[in-house]
């Protein structure tokens, strides 16, 4: 697929961090995920475009998973994930968004995304008047 060689292309140059090992199976594992119905370990390796059998691509998959190197990398592939979105937009729209947990304990998950910001917008909801107000402040900067 063009797109999955533009996407390792793209990460070889510019994330020399990132061991070329981990890059080929995070590409083929990419490729699987285009393929596979459900976001499984499984199916991931059930779909890997090898010649191996599927016991062994199951723990390819499983493997890389748990990789504790590209979990260490994964921040350089942040990085440049970030400036190739926020490169050409000086200023990007960062949208901040919590819910709770439990009601009795107050515990709320903060959720903060750039790239997808209209959905976020119309599923914000009013939980008190300090998100009321946020939530007016974010839409007249629009």
């Amino acid at each position: 697929m063009c797109e999955l060689d533009i996407l390792h292309d793209s990460l070889y140059q510019f994330c020399p961090e990132l061991h070329l090992k981990r890059l080929n199976s995070l590409t083929l594992a990419c490729h699987a995920l285009l393929d596979c119905k459900t976001l499984t370990l499984t199916e991931l390796g059930r779909n890997l475009p090898t010649k191996a059998r599927t016991k062994h691509n199951i723990k390819r998959i499983d493997r890389l998973l748990g990789n504790r190197h590209l979990h260490k990398e994964r921040l350089a592939v942040y990085r440049w994930h970030a400036s190739f979105i926020c490169s050409g937009n000086t200023m990007p729209i960062v949208l901040v968004d919590w819910s709770d947990i439990r009601e009795q304990k107050r515990l709320m998950v903060l959720r903060v995304q750039s790239h997808y910001t209209v959905v976020l917008l119309l599923f914000m909801r009013k939980r008190s008047r300090f998100q009321s107000n946020v939530q007016r402040k974010l839409m007249t900067n629009f």
